[in-house]
């Protein structure tokens, strides 16, 4: 057993091995770390390794693919604290982790892959070995009690849509209970207890990027959820204030943005008929147990109608149980741009885009 204290370690020397292990470039400041270390060599077996009470600094990060490659993480400063690691069992155990002060990207593929998720699997991927100690592939396990980002902005891209879309925001804070597997299969990442706030948010279609499909200046998350390998998000609150938008009801009556927003269902060169999705790329599944909307300006075009017409009003809404699953109560007012309001109640189902 043994104490461990770094201050000030310059990690340059170590890029090649976490490039190796993590398929990540990895580019910081100096390190500084304290904690309690157990070991043990036995006669048979692999080496044990425990680590706890372990907390650690690190300014100055940036993550990217390659150490020349498009950046997936900037942070002015990384901090961890009651951090607890087993070898034998593959597990890491954090009690709180806080992201401070930067950016972070990630992009979908058409196949329904993200790029984060690549690295990982590059890495799960490498022969390794053939020793009792890494035989069966048994995953890295890692659980962090509490994820806390402060001031952070992103930005996603997803080419898995029918049309391809990025979504920026200019800042969130949020906190998460989180929960990672990697190795042994696909990359699992878990999210529950999401509390969120995002500031300025839009999101474009990559084709037309100057022209904004949906704009928003606030977005609130009470008791969010994710589910990676299940495709499923989910929120006990969503609050959006502060936006605007169009509205497209198509010539056959179908809303232009739930079919830009569908999932892509790629064939093969040559090939006429269409396959069916595979797993990767099976559409995400949603539920929102309430969603308020206030202060939206709408531009509403419905080209089903002959002549097509057109409208512009302010939007306060409450929807009831939005999910891709079954049709949501709504409870909304509309004040109209050339003068009186309009107040509406029924079911919508957006997955059949009615």
């Amino acid at each position: 057993q043994a104490a461990l204290n770094v201050d000030k370690l310059a990690l340059g020397p170590l890029q090649p091995v976490i490039l190796r292990y993590a398929g990540m470039s990895l580019q910081s400041g100096s390190l500084s770390s304290s904690g309690q270390v157990k070991f043990a060599l036995p006669s048979k077996g692999a080496p044990t390794v425990q680590v706890n009470g372990l907390a650690l600094s690190l300014p100055d990060v940036l993550l990217s693919r390659q150490a020349s490659g498009p950046r997936l993480l900037s942070l002015k400063q990384f901090e961890l604290a009651g951090g607890s690691l087993d070898l034998a069992e593959r597990r890491i155990g954090l009690r709180r982790v806080t992201l401070s002060r930067g950016d972070v990207a990630a992009a979908i593929a058409r196949d329904g892959r993200m790029d984060w998720q690549s690295s990982a699997s590059q890495v799960a991927a490498r022969p390794a070995n053939k020793t009792p100690a890494n035989v069966g592939g048994a995953p890295w396990r890692v659980n962090v009690d509490t994820l806390a980002l402060e001031q952070i902005g992103a930005r996603f891209l997803d080419r898995s849509r029918s049309t391809p879309v990025a979504l920026d925001i200019a800042r969130m804070d949020a906190q998460l209970k989180l929960g990672v597997e990697v190795g042994g299969g696909p990359l699992q990442i878990v999210v529950n207890d999401l509390g969120a706030q995002f500031k300025t948010i839009g999101l474009t279609s990559l084709d037309t990027p100057s022209a904004k499909l949906l704009a928003l200046g606030t977005v609130a998350i009470e008791k969010g959820n994710l589910d990676l390998q299940q495709k499923r998000v989910g929120a006990a609150t969503l609050k959006l204030q502060d936006g605007q938008g169009r509205i497209v009801r198509d010539a056959q009556g179908r809303m232009e943005l739930a079919q830009m927003l569908a999932t892509a269902n790629p064939q093969p060169a040559g090939q006429g008929a269409k396959l069916a999705p595979t797993p990767d790329a099976a559409a995400w599944q949603y539920t929102l147990g309430n969603t308020q909307i206030d202060r939206f300006n709408v531009q509403y075009l419905d080209k089903s109608m002959r002549p097509a017409w057109s409208i512009d009003a302010k939007l306060a809404a409450n929807i009831q149980t939005l999910s891709s699953q079954s049709p949501a109560s709504f409870k909304a007012q509309v004040a109209l741009a050339k003068g009186g309001t309009i107040d509406l109640q029924g079911k919508a189902d957006l997955a059949k885009g009615s």
